[in-house]
């Protein structure tokens, strides 16, 4: 760079770099900001948009050096920027920041062993890395790894994928923190040994650490379809026990009209009280109660009359107002688990009351293209949740158990809606709303 004639002249080398950095590095940068919002959602902002991408882009030209501590200085602006940019619990977005984070500084110490190999490599280096991104993006298609879905997992199971991402990155730290402290070592042969051969190891850790960041997101996968697996014979449960039900009833009403000429026939002996009495018992049978109907939706109905045999076994007085429509846009799952895991709450927190004071009530419709689901029931606690906090599960197993609002929490953000809770003057109230620009009122 020179003064000429009071202006900054600025070498044509330079706009050479800026062109070649912009035009392969931006495409790589968009292209790993979508295969990271294929496994978690993104704010959908401009504003969030930007900010993902332009980590990425930063990232691929931050110089990669064994011992440069540049890295350790980088990772917070990396992840405060991806944890503004990424919407979900904390855990998910922790373990894929750090999944993504080895991801990108692995291709950039690769852009810059490629850049500083040759003095005019830099077209070479930043061929390389969209060449990468795009071959990584289009293997994840062709091997069916792309998640059709963002992955559901378990609380127990996303600490089990969050330590799974802490291993590369520790060793991404390793490798880049270790040599800092060499001055500190000394210069005893030994230690020169020990010096040259663990960076030797980390160049040749490289690879495996990029290939272990592609084995957690695989890994990820995989569990997430074990959940679905046991959340769809979950459903298939709920349908199964309704169905065994429905045709229940119809073989006691086939029955009843099989003996109908049978009970007139007896009912004309009887007089008085033994015939009131036969009467009661008659009326009394299976096939003469009537099967409530909620709503249009099957699955909700499902779930509904099974949840509600026990909401009268519990002695819980309850109120429902459900219209929903048939061909909601949720899948069965999701839809099976707001009703079943919301119920279950509630009833839980009746039982811990006196019988003639448990209340719970349950209002779902569509209203303005939103899906609303409100239960509110009765509770022994009365105590003001703290806001952006789930209550305490009652149960003695809080590790397995308890996990329910957690699972709601999670199916709300997949669907881009939201989940308030509210606990006053002894009620517990359970909002959930979740976008649907398909359906109509």
């Amino acid at each position: 760079m020179s003064v000429l004639s009071g202006s900054v002249y600025i070498a044509p080398q330079f706009w050479y770099k800026l062109i070649i950095v912009v035009a392969f590095g931006l495409p790589s940068a968009i292209l790993l900001w979508r295969l990271l919002g294929a496994f978690i959602p993104q704010r959908k902002t401009r504003t969030a948009a930007i900010v993902g991408v332009t980590v990425f882009f930063v990232s691929f030209g931050l110089p990669i050096y064994i011992g440069d501590p540049n890295v350790l200085y980088f990772f917070p602006v990396f992840s405060g920027a991806l944890l503004y940019a990424l919407q979900g619990a904390p855990l998910p977005r922790l373990t894929f920041i750090l999944n993504f984070f080895c991801l990108t500084i692995e291709l950039g110490a690769i852009v810059t062993a490629i850049e500083h190999a040759r003095p005019s490599g830099i077209l070479l280096a930043y061929a390389v890395l969209l060449a990468l991104i795009v071959l990584l993006t289009v293997g994840f298609r062709r091997l069916h790894l792309w998640p059709d879905e963002y992955p559901a997992l378990s609380p127990k199971l996303w600490r089990v994928a969050f330590i799974m991402a802490v291993f590369p990155f520790l060793v991404l730290l390793l490798c880049i923190a270790m040599p800092i402290f060499q001055p500190y070592w000394g210069e005893s042969p030994l230690q020169n040994a020990f010096n040259s051969f663990f960076i030797l190891q980390s160049f040749l850790m490289t690879p495996f650490i990029l290939l272990s960041v592609l084995v957690n997101l695989y890994v990820v996968q995989l569990l997430s379809r074990h959940e679905r697996l046991l959340q769809e014979q979950a459903l298939y449960e709920v349908n199964r026990v309704y169905y065994d039900q429905l045709e229940q009833s119809q073989i006691e009403v086939r029955r009843l009209r099989h003996d109908l000429a049978n009970h007139l026939q007896t009912m004309q002996q009887l007089s008085g009280d033994a015939l009131h009495r036969y009467i009661d018992a008659l009326v009394d049978t299976p096939a003469m109660q009537p099967r409530r109907r909620y709503c249009e939706n099957q699955i909700v109905n499902a779930v509904l009359q099974n949840k509600s045999a026990r909401i009268e076994q519990s002695e819980i007085q309850s109120a429902f107002s459900v219209s929903l429509p048939n061909d909601l846009p949720l899948q069965d799952i999701d839809l099976c688990a707001l009703f079943a895991n919301g119920l279950d709450n509630a009833i839980e927190a009746c039982l811990a009351l006196p019988p003639d004071t448990r209340r719970l009530s349950v209002r779902a419709c569509t209203d303005k293209g939103l899906f609303v689901l409100c239960i509110r029931n009765r509770t022994a606690d009365c105590s003001p949740l703290q806001p952006g906090t789930l209550p305490q599960s009652t149960k003695k197993d809080r590790v397995n158990h308890g996990l329910g609002l957690r699972s709601l929490q999670e199916i709300c953000t997949r669907y881009h809606g939201a989940m308030t809770l509210q606990r006053t003057h002894g009620m517990f109230e359970l909002l959930i709303t979740i976008p649907l620009p398909h359906v109509t009122d």
